[in-house]
């Protein structure tokens, strides 16, 4: 406070006696509950105060924020208000269509209603007992806005009318009659006569409306001019022959421009707005060829369907033991089928594609926990994986192949409409080149932009297809793949041992244990202790504290030894060049399998590790420890079956020959 001011009276009241030092004036011997019912007079004073400012705060700032947020809501109203005015015509009332009881000015102008019924000539235009009236004017296209002033009126219906509305006795003020009317009764109550009726809660008498009809967006709003506000707006079906003409002018357009012939005779109509059913039924959606169609053109219905039928198919064979080659079978052959026929009518967006991606490779491991990265598994078997359908990105390759092959079709029908919505997003293709006679799209449906970003995805804007067909464009994507390295061997030599893994002279069972071995994805308990599944890493034998890996597993084990021991006759009688070693065990000859000799060896080899690997879970999962022999005469068992097949499809000449027995009594551990 400056020097020489005094403090106002009211507020002076509101504070302690002060002394000198600007504190509280109490003896310096007061009792301690004195000092504290002192404090808390203080802390009351001084919340007081702050309440009254944060009150005076308030009082102040409060009208101007409310002033704020109704200028904030009423900008827009005031913008769309001056937007309507640049659409103003001039409406003059027709006299030859006002009813006897109504009176108009000599302008047409204004308009009252009489107490006597006048004598007029009754012509087919006029209304003959509804008090109505209609402008000399009629629109039939274009947007057009009129006010019309109705005071302090206590009743008044106002609003827009057909041509062809009937106007001899008593009529009915709705859309299906032909009028879109708002009207007022017993000076407070609006309705907006739609079907059904809507009640409209005005605060705002207004004194002035506002009408504003969108011929070819199918509106009629009403406005309260003075309060810059708007009332209602009416969704308009018109089948007069005006309207019917403008939708044949529009089809005929879109056929110009797309080269299609429409058949109306044959042709249904789906309406992705919500018109009044009592107006024109229709359906929230419809189906063509199991495909649904809605108005979001997202596919979603169908995907959901698909994607429902797919899980119903998978439910059915999880029930049996497959292999997962018999599983990469079921996909090619049963799911994606299913998927492809969704596909190529609205390709996959990035939800849809994750949930495709999630069932697909759910059924291959059988469980949520995925062993190895998705990007491997989708290779090819000489690149490391298991050939699994990427079935998101062949749905799509599908689709831009057909796409491409309409578009240089010259001539046909589907050729202007691909090329209407894609060529624009071909242009870094060079597929096609634009011409300027005709119209493009630049802003394509969401199915064509999924096409080019998955085109430029792959990289087919950098190289020169020789054709656009769906395998030249998969052997596109097949050729970015790189394969898959394993430890301590070079490039060359892992497509020789991802060749010995899924060879062809192995059974189902054989690929999935060798190639899960390789690819170090096998659930051993090192495998699964990494997971957090496991509790421990040591192998499930009794007296084997080794870490169960997959060496251990096929090699290092006491009880694997064992096995390896009693084959060992059978092995050396191959006479191949190759010491059973953990490494030629789990990877096969670093060359390959050049010889009959060296793919009899490894069928062998590979037959024990089943047999291995078949006997760990009997002891892991049934608590039960099968003798060596016993694994070892398994795994002789799965090499008899194996050359009955060899002796049924070369002859017993060619098969004993190439495994070098005379007989297969020789083949049995003692």
């Amino acid at each position: 406070m400056p020097a020489g001011q005094e403090l106002p009276q009211q507020v002076f009241m509101l504070l302690p006696e002060l002394g000198a030092s600007g504190a509280p004036a109490t003896p310096a011997t007061a009792p301690i509950t004195s000092l504290r019912s002192q404090r808390r007079e203080e802390k009351r004073g001084s919340d007081h105060r702050r309440g009254r400012a944060l009150w005076v705060c308030l009082w102040v700032c409060l009208p101007i924020l409310l002033l704020g947020l109704a200028y904030y809501y009423q900008l827009p109203q005031e913008q769309e208000l001056q937007r309507l005015h640049r659409h103003a015509v001039d409406v003059t009332l027709d006299p030859n269509t006002a009813a006897p009881k109504l009176i108009l000015s000599e302008d047409g102008k204004q308009v009252r209603h009489g107490d006597k019924r006048q004598v007029l000539p009754d012509n087919p235009e006029r209304f003959d007992l509804s008090p109505c009236v209609l402008g000399k004017e009629g629109f039939s296209s274009g947007r057009h806005y009129w006010e019309v002033e109705v005071g302090e009126k206590t009743d008044w219906d106002l609003g827009v009318a057909r041509e062809s509305i009937s106007r001899k006795g008593q009529i009915t003020l709705s859309p299906e009659d032909g009028y879109w009317t708002v009207w007022l009764r017993i000076g407070n109550e609006y309705e907006a006569l739609d079907d059904p009726s809507v009640l409209l809660p005005l605060s705002l008498k207004p004194r002035t409306v506002g009408v504003f009809v969108d011929y070819e967006g199918g509106q009629v709003s009403f406005y309260n001019v003075e309060a810059r506000s708007h009332i209602y707006t009416f969704t308009v079906v018109c089948t007069d022959a005006p309207s019917v003409a403008r939708v044949e002018e529009l089809l005929d357009g879109f056929c110009r421009a797309t080269g299609a012939a429409v058949n109306k005779a044959k042709s249904d109509v789906y309406l992705s707005r919500a018109w009044p059913p009592t107006v024109f039924p229709v359906k929230p959606f419809i189906k063509v060829l199991v495909i649904t169609i809605d108005g979001t053109n997202t596919g979603t219905r169908s995907w959901e369907e698909a994607l429902s039928k797919v899980q119903r198919k998978i439910h059915g064979w999880s029930t049996r033991t497959l292999t997962m080659a018999g599983k990469v079978l079921v996909i090619k052959a049963i799911l994606f089928p299913i998927l492809l026929y969704v596909g190529m009518i609205f390709p996959p967006d990035k939800v849809i594609a994750k949930l495709v991606t999630r069932i697909i490779f759910r059924f291959v491991w059988g469980s949520k926990m995925e062993r190895l990265k998705r990007v491997q598994m989708v290779k090819g078997t000489l690149d490391g994986g298991r050939g699994i359908l990427d079935g998101v990105r062949l749905i799509k390759a599908q689709g831009l192949a057909y796409v491409v092959k309409n578009i240089q079709a010259a001539g046909k029908k589907v050729s202007f409409m691909n090329r209407f919505y894609f060529a624009s997003s071909l242009r870094p293709f060079s597929l096609c080149a634009m011409d300027n006679t005709r119209p493009h799209s630049w802003d394509p449906p969401p199915f064509y932009r999924v096409l080019r970003a998955f085109a430029l995805e792959v990289g087919l804007h950098k190289v020169v297809l020789a054709s656009w067909d769906y395998k030249t464009i998969c052997s596109q994507m097949r050729s970015t793949q790189e394969t898959s390295r394993i430890e301590d061997f070079p490039p060359e030599t892992c497509r020789f041992i991802w060749d010995n893994a899924t060879h062809i002279c192995l059974t189902n069972t054989q690929k999935d244990v060798s190639w899960m071995a390789v690819s170090r994805c096998l659930p051993t308990r090192v495998f699964m202790h990494r997971r957090g599944i496991a509790p421990y890493d040591i192998c499930p034998y009794k007296g084997c504290l080794g870490k169960e890996t997959e060496a251990h597993i096929f090699r290092d084990c006491p009880s694997a030894c064992r096995v390896w021991l009693l084959f060992s006759p059978f092995l050396r009688r191959l006479a191949v060049p190759v010491q059973a070693t953990a490494q030629k065990i789990l990877y096969g000859p670093a060359r390959g399998l050049t010889s009959s000799t060296l793919r009899c060896w490894w069928h062998v080899v590979c037959a024990v590790k089943q047999a291995l690997w078949e006997g760990r879970n009997i002891c892991l999962f049934n608590k039960q420890e099968l003798d060596p022999v016993v694994i070892a005469r398994r795994g002789m068992i799965l090499v008899r079956d194996y050359i009955n097949l060899e002796v049924h499809q070369r002859g017993k000449e060619e098969a004993f020959k190439n495994w070098q027995i005379q007989d297969l009594g020789e083949l049995r551990i003692p």
